[in-house]
C-alpha cells in the first residue's frame, strides 16, 4: 500500500515541488483511508513521521512500533484525528494525538509547498492525486475546534470521543473580540498553540496522559476561587474512552505581550550592569528586602523595580489563593 518510488512526471506536484523522497500510499477509493490496511500503513508512515516533530518528546529513543488506538472522524469529511500509541525498543510507551487531514485538488497542490507538515502524497482511484498531512495548520480545522467548543458538541471515535465544554468567561471573550481568524503560533514546542484574532488561544497537547492536566485543574480552580490576574479559563476538549479521561486542549483568553517576564528581567539586568559604574556596593540582599534601595540605584535601575514589585505581589496572591 506504500510505495516509496516517488511519481516524478512532468507537471505533478511532488515534480514542482522537489519532494522526491515523499513515499506515496495507494488507495483503491478515497474511503479506503479508514480501512485495517490503510491503518497498517499509517502506523509505517508515523513511525517516520513522528521523531521530526518538535513537539514529539522522545527523539532520544528508538521506536519500536506505532499502532492507531483510535480514529475520531471530524465533522470535515477531510479530517480526522488519530490516537496513536508509540512503543519504544526500552521505556515505557507514550500516547500522542496527531490531527490529519486528506487534502485533494488545489489544497492538496498547496499543502505541498510546505512539506515538512506531509506524511505522504496519496494516489486514489483513477489516479487522482492527494496528500496526507497535518491539518493543524489548516484553518478550516482550527475554525472546527472552536465550533466544538461554542456549541459544547461531542465527537465519537471508534473507541473514545473528543467532548468540549465552556466556561461562563467563554461567551464575554468572544463577544469582546474584534476578530477570531485562527493562526498556529510558531513558539511551539511540546504542545501545538492556535491563536483566534486577539480572543483566544487554543493549547493543544500532543502527548496525551491520563488525568486532568494540570494546565486545566489550574484554571478551573483559581476560576473558583475569583483570582483574576492569570488569562481566564474559556474551555477544554477531553478525549474520552471507557478507561479514563485525558486532557486533549485547553481554551484561555488570549492576554498579547511583548515576552515574558524571564527575558525582560535579563534585559533589565543587563542595561542596569551597563549603567552601574559608579555606584557604591549596596552590601547584602537579605539586609536590604525590607530597605528601599538608595537614590542612585533606584534612578538607574529605572521602572523595573515597581514591576518586580508587582510580580511578586501577584505571586504571592496566587499562592494564597492556591493555600
Amino acid at each position: 500500500m506504500i510505495d516509496d518510488r516517488p511519481d516524478l512526471r512532468p507537471g505533478t506536484a511532488a515534480a514542482r515541488s522537489g519532494e522526491a523522497a515523499l513515499p506515496v500510499l495507494e488507495l483503491r477509493a478515497w474511503e479506503d483511508m479508514f480501512s485495517e490496511e490503510a491503518r497498517s500503513a499509517l502506523n509505517q508512515l508515523l513511525a517516520d513521521f513522528l521523531p521530526q516533530r518538535r513537539w514529539f518528546g522522545a527523539k532520544a529513543k528508538r521506536i519500536y512500533a506505532v499502532h492507531v488506538l483510535d480514529l475520531v472522524r471530524m465533522l470535515d469529511p477531510s479530517s480526522f484525528v488519530l490516537i496513536v500509541r508509540v512503543e519504544f525498543e526500552s521505556g515505557e510507551p507514550d500516547r500522542y494525538m496527531v490531527p490529519l487531514a486528506l487534502s485533494r485538488g488545489p489544497t492538496g497542490e498547496r499543502v505541498l509547498e510546505d512539506p515538512a507538515y506531509v506524511l505522504a502524497r496519496v494516489r486514489g482511484p483513477g489516479g487522482e492525486a492527494g496528500v496526507l498531512h497535518e491539518s493543524i495548520t489548516e484553518k478550516s480545522f482550527a475554525g472546527e475546534l472552536l465550533n466544538l467548543l461554542t456549541l459544547e458538541r461531542t465527537v465519537a471515535g471508534e473507541e473514545g470521543q473528543l467532548a468540549a465544554w465552556k466556561t461562563e468567561a467563554f461567551e464575554r471573550i468572544r463577544t469582546d473580540a474584534h476578530t477570531l481568524e485562527p493562526r498556529v503560533s510558531k513558539a511551539e514546542q511540546s504542545n501545538t498553540s492556535i491563536l483566534y484574532g486577539d480572543a483566544f488561544i487554543l493549547k493543544l497537547y500532543r502527548r496525551l496522559e491520563p488525568g486532568v492536566n494540570p494546565d486545566l485543574e489550574m484554571g478551573v480552580y483559581l476560576a473558583a476561587q475569583g483570582f483574576l490576574h492569570t488569562p481566564p479559563l474559556a474551555g477544554a476538549i477531553e478525549y474520552r474512552t471507557p478507561r479514563g479521561t485525558m486532557t486533549a486542549a485547553v481554551l484561555q483568553e488570549f492576554i498579547p505581550n511583548e515576552g515574558d517576564a524571564w527575558e525582560y528581567a535579563l534585559g533589565e539586568a543587563r542595561a542596569y550592569a551597563a549603567r552601574a559604574q559608579g555606584v557604591r556596593d549596596p552590601g547584602s540582599f537579605l539586609l536590604l528586602l525590607e530597605r528601599q534601595p538608595p537614590a542612585d540605584v533606584r534612578e538607574r535601575i529605572g521602572p523595573f523595580l515597581g514591576s518586580a514589585a508587582l510580580l511578586g505581589r501577584r505571586t504571592a496572591e496566587m499562592h494564597a489563593a492556591l493555600a
